[in-house]
């Protein structure tokens, strides 16, 4: 987990220094490149989003992946099964069962299950990786006040800017370096709460069967 949270960190860094030279244009009257640069702050603070859950569900993976059925918790098993013994043809389903029973078959790990699950339906916000963790058994994330709309404005902002809806010189222009500032610390709360309630959930083994 150290590796996410240096990761995280870096990444934390970047959005601080780009906000930082954002406000410098601005006093300095550059508004093209300052409008252009606050869309560019969005999109950097949606890819820490999606690059630290990313890395945090690969962390999970890697430490369930030499688990074999019987190990793992209720939830697991269902994410096992989904990966192992669903939509498959019927030749394999004697070959999959036996790997199951024999104990060769492991959880699979995080690029193996993404090859043939999606996590992820859509863009992340906080509904849907309360989805993700209620799916998982990690626990719920209980964010108040503007942080999840906030949450939500950066992955519009993200789809907006990706599909060309909006220009860069025009989708953030009017946003105050105060209202960048609280995107960024929104997306911050979510993150660092994400981060702790994943590193419980490893330290505590709860993705294995409970020990009677």
């Amino acid at each position: 987990m150290l590796l996410v949270k240096s990761a995280y960190s870096d990444r934390l860094e970047e959005a601080s220094k780009l906000l930082e030279h954002i406000t410098s244009l601005s006093e300095t009257g550059g508004v093209l490149e300052s409008s252009i640069l606050k869309s560019s702050y969005t999109l950097l603070l949606y890819n820490n989003l999606e690059a630290t859950v990313s890395s945090s569900i690969s962390y999970i993976h890697e430490k369930a992946s030499v688990c074999k059925y019987d190990d793992l918790s209720d939830e697991f098993k269902k994410l096992y099964a989904s990966f192992y013994h669903f939509d498959i043809s019927r030749k394999k389903v004697k070959e999959h069962l036996d790997g199951t029973v024999s104990g060769n078959f492991r959880f699979p790990d995080y690029d193996e299950y993404c090859k043939r699950i999606t996590i992820f339906s859509g863009n992340i916000d906080l509904r849907s990786l309360n989805d993700f963790n209620e799916k998982y058994g990690i626990g719920r994330i209980d964010l108040r006040g503007r942080t999840p709309d906030n949450i939500l404005t950066i992955k519009n902002k993200r789809n907006k800017l990706a599909h060309g809806e909006e220009s860069f010189r025009d989708s953030c222009r009017h946003y105050t370096l105060s209202e960048l500032q609280e995107l960024g610390d929104s997306l911050e709360k979510l993150l660092s709460k994400f981060i702790e309630l994943v590193e419980v959930f490893v330290t505590d083994g709860r993705y294995k069967t409970p020990v009677v």
